[in-house]
């Protein structure tokens, strides 16, 4: 019950824009529930918002890959490390993101980031 009302409240603070708050919620709903996927996978969002990228990869790293929301670990784990840098990784992240996607949603966003850091894309 402490869960779902710590998880709540952080969703409605990235909504409206007060993500240290969110962050802080959600990592007291992981207190109490560290393996949930969702809550990691946006905590390290969240974290991403900050322009904090080791602590939204390392959420993004501590996500089961049998995660069925996977793909979108993906997309934003290969977009953190495209924005600190780390080239390799991002595109085989965003190359994952793209052959795994569950929507096309993703599948796009991934295909898009790929061609901005210049990867050719079969079409």
């Amino acid at each position: 019950k402490m869960f779902r009302a710590f998880y709540s409240r952080a969703m409605a603070y990235v909504e409206e824009g007060q993500v240290t708050l969110a962050i802080e919620d959600l990592s007291q709903a992981l207190a109490i529930s560290p393996n949930d996927s969702l809550a990691k996978l946006n905590r390290g969002v969240s974290y991403a918002m900050k322009k904090d990228f080791p602590n939204a990869i390392a959420d993004f790293d501590s996500i089961p890959s049998d995660y069925e929301g996977y793909d979108r670990v993906l997309l934003f784990r290969g977009l953190a490390h495209a924005d600190v840098g780390n080239w390799e990784r991002a595109k085989a992240d965003l190359q994952r993101a793209s052959d795994l996607a569950r929507s096309v949603e993703v599948q796009q966003k991934a295909t898009a980031e790929l061609v901005r850091l210049g990867v050719p894309i079969d079409q």
